[in-house]
């Protein structure tokens, strides 16, 4: 198949559509009524509605941003991630995360755009924004800057507060309109470049940090723990 994709294009992703994972991944969001589309189009000519189909690349973002902390490349180069086997097996590789993880970073990441929804904002910030704003929610809502794994199993996103998504958003909307003065073309921001690169993560990433370790500190002072 591959040998002959460069003469038939076709999504790289569609060449891994038959690896166990996405079987398992298939079978594994339809016990939570959704349909997991790693042959593309296949539930829509199912006549399922489209609320409920979820594609490849959707759930990569989502582990992209929720997991392993690179919204970044959820937002600029995921298919990368179908193109370099290491990359791919650090997602998809056999058992290295629980199913549960998967859905739970999809419907994560829904949850947030729903939020996203109810704001006035162009379609080019709410493109940019996502992938950050759940790694951000993902983190505060967890209690760890780095969101394990074992931790996003626990939660229970219909209890995702909308103060928990507004606070987190406030946060990253500030720094987003911070750094953009720095992506500056004849005059006018370039968003799109700052969201794809590195600067917006890691001033997130140095946020989160700061403020779960004074959380973290004043809980222990209320409780009496030196």
């Amino acid at each position: 198949i591959r040998a002959t994709n460069s003469q038939n294009p076709m999504p790289e992703e569609a060449l891994r559509a038959t690896d166990r994972i996405h079987r398992q991944l298939e079978a594994s969001f339809q016990t939570h009524s959704l349909f997991y589309d790693r042959r593309k189009g296949q539930y829509k000519d199912e006549g399922k509605p489209i609320t409920q189909i979820v594609s490849v690349i959707e759930v990569l973002q989502a582990m992209l941003s929720v997991v392993l902390q690179k919204p970044d490349d959820a937002r600029a180069r995921p298919r990368n991630y179908f193109k370099d086997d290491n990359k791919y097996t650090s997602i998809f590789g056999e058992d290295v995360y629980d199913l549960t993880v998967y859905l739970k970073s999809t419907e994560l990441v829904r949850k947030v755009e729903e939020f996203l929804d109810t704001l006035d904002l162009e379609l080019i910030h709410q493109r940019n924004l996502k992938f950050y704003l759940a790694m951000y929610a993902a983190c505060m809502k967890t209690g760890s800057a780095y969101c394990p794994p074992g931790e996003l199993l626990k939660l229970d996103l219909s209890s995702l507060a909308p103060e928990l998504l507004k606070d987190s958003y406030e946060r990253v909307w500030g720094h987003y309109q911070r750094l953009a003065d720095k992506y500056s073309v004849n005059g006018e921001r370039d968003y799109d470049s700052l969201a794809k690169g590195p600067n917006l993560l890691k001033a997130l990433s140095s946020d989160l940090k700061k403020r779960l370790r004074k959380k973290i500190r004043k809980s222990a002072r209320q409780l009496g723990v030196r």
